[in-house]
């Protein structure tokens, strides 16, 4: 189990992202979201998006790979599966259940006036007056991009070659989601990165005791 490239620049960028984001305060995260929600607005992310982010299907995808992990995985695959399933919770938990009520940030779609939103399952433009009444719960960190970056870094962690690449581009594509469908700044997004590669990252390290201490109580058959 060593750490990859791809996973290492993805930290790199994470920790530099909110460096810049920080040191430009609101009105740099306000230019990011109005690129990243309504300048890059296509036909093609409007049906993407609003998929990949979607809480049913993400479930339903977790649900597979761990199954996956079980079946397939082999001894590594089910000691992963064990290590996923308190990994997610703990990232949902520390998110939604701790520091969104302690932060109490409002959602760009309240306070933003012309917000390209995913709106009970249709597109829609609020005004240009702010109205609110669109997504009243808090919004920082994103829980969606603290739960996939937490998956997706530790399986990167666990396996080479392809997966890396699939699992990260993935958990990238559900974080830009967040701020696409209108429900995020980037800077919500940023920490919720940053918030599940760490914990993915004390999650790999308490696996690797695990593995190391079951290879310590198997008796060695050597003479």
């Amino acid at each position: 189990m060593v750490e990859l490239k791809p996973t290492g620049q993805m930290l790199s960028l994470t920790g530099l992202a909110v460096v810049v984001v920080a040191a430009g305060g609101a009105s740099l995260d306000v230019s990011a979201f109005r690129v990243l929600n309504r300048a890059i607005a296509n036909p093609v992310f409007d049906t993407v998006m609003p998929v990949v982010t979607n809480s049913t299907v993400l479930r339903v995808l977790a649900a597979a790979i761990l199954l996956a992990l079980l079946v397939r995985g082999g001894t590594k695959g089910r000691l992963a599966a064990l290590v996923l399933i308190p990994l997610v919770a703990a990232s949902d938990q520390l998110t939604s259940g701790v520091l969104k009520p302690l932060v109490g940030r409002t959602r760009p779609c309240e306070v933003l006036g012309n917000v390209h939103l995913w709106y009970h399952g249709h597109w829609v433009w609020t005004p240009r007056e702010v109205a609110g009444g669109f997504k009243t719960s808090f919004g920082f960190p994103s829980s969606h991009a603290a739960n996939a970056t937490a998956s997706a870094v530790l399986l990167s962690l666990l396996w080479r070659k392809w997966v890396p690449w699939v699992c990260l581009g993935f958990a990238g594509l559900v974080s830009l989601s967040r701020i696409y469908i209108g429900v995020h700044w980037p800077s919500d997004v940023l920490a919720g990165i940053a918030i599940g590669a760490g914990l993915a990252w004390l999650a790999h390290l308490a696996l690797k005791r695990l593995v190391a201490w079951r290879e310590a109580r198997i008796p060695s058959h050597h003479p």
